[in-house]
């Protein structure tokens, strides 16, 4: 759309055309004179006495009554007789000779598609040419968010912490899918100025402020995962869906204990073998604690040789 100033000018213009227009010397079509008028009522009469410019005469203004009856009795005459003869006739603008290429039609013919094809309300479409509000000044956009997120895995599992980086932003959009484990942190930091950040629609609060020099300020968020599938959503940024996989439980089985053989000619052995089973999806840690049998006194004191020592599993 045209600017206001612009829609402006062009409807003052087309103004000034339009009240110019019979004022234009060749086509003279409403700037006609009175002398004019009467000279075409005399042609298209045909009389060569010229009725019609009679009829226009006046009496001199230094004539006397009867001069003036004599000239009203002539201007009664003329009218009874050639009162209903006078007639302007039939426009002939000369249209044929002023335009020999139709352009007239061209231009009637483009006004009539446009408004044919043209999509919306028409009628609105008009008056937005007499629309001279000015809009306010475009709004600046906001400076491009400026951030760090990753992801750190549990304590228990050996793995590298995820950066999340522009390539890893909604994998729906061409990015890389995301996978973490549960209970893995996820920890996001902007710079400038604080933002809405979701997560599986739920806003997410900033844990620190963190002074960076310059009087700017970091704000840090930070989100334990743990739904499956994860949403992070932020605005002006890049949204990411992270496949959280769920911790399983790990499991233990002691498959059998025994007492080894003590080696030939040697004395008995006095150790056992335990053998076990352990299992986790991302690793495990184990430990056996073994006790005495029975209950023990409430007034004994053990001795210190009596403490069996806890082994880690291997």
């Amino acid at each position: 759309m045209a600017h206001p100033y612009a829609r402006m000018a062009g409807v003052m213009a087309f103004t000034l055309v339009l009240a110019a227009s019979p004022w234009r010397h060749k086509t003279g079509s409403l700037a006609v004179s009175r002398d004019d008028a009467l000279k075409r009522l005399d042609k298209n009469l045909g009389d060569p006495l010229n009725p019609a410019q009679k009829l226009g005469d006046r009496p001199s203004a230094g004539s006397n009554a009867e001069e003036k009856n004599l000239w009203n009795l002539q201007m009664a005459n003329l009218w009874e007789r050639y009162g209903e003869q006078l007639h302007a006739g039939t426009p002939r603008p000369g249209m044929a000779a002023r335009d020999p290429y139709h352009l007239r039609f061209f231009i009637a013919l483009t006004m009539a598609i446009t408004a044919a094809t043209s999509s919306g309300p028409r009628l609105d479409q008009i008056k937005q040419a007499f629309d001279w509000t000015v809009p306010a000044p475009p709004t600046p956009p906001a400076p491009p968010l400026q951030l760090k997120a990753w992801v750190t895995p549990p304590d228990n599992i050996p793995k590298a912490p995820l950066h999340m980086t522009e390539s890893t932003r909604d994998h729906l959009k061409g990015g890389e899918k995301l996978e973490a484990h549960q209970s893995s942190t996820l920890t996001i930091m902007t710079y400038g100025t604080a933002t809405k950040i979701t997560v599986n629609g739920q806003p997410l609060p900033v844990q620190k402020e963190i002074p960076q020099g310059e009087g700017k300020t970091g704000y840090q968020y930070e989100v334990k995962l743990q739904d499956a599938e994860t949403v992070v959503a932020i605005e002006r940024g890049p949204t990411w869906h992270i496949d959280v996989a769920q911790d399983r439980a790990p499991s233990v089985s002691i498959q059998g204990i025994a007492t080894p053989a003590a080696p030939a000619g040697g004395k008995d052995s006095k150790g056992i073998d335990i053998d076990y089973r352990a299992k986790d999806d991302y690793g495990y840690q184990g430990e056996i604690i073994v006790k005495m049998p029975g209950k023990a006194d409430p007034a004994a004191k053990p001795l210190p040789s009596a403490q069996v020592p806890v082994f880690t599993l291997p």
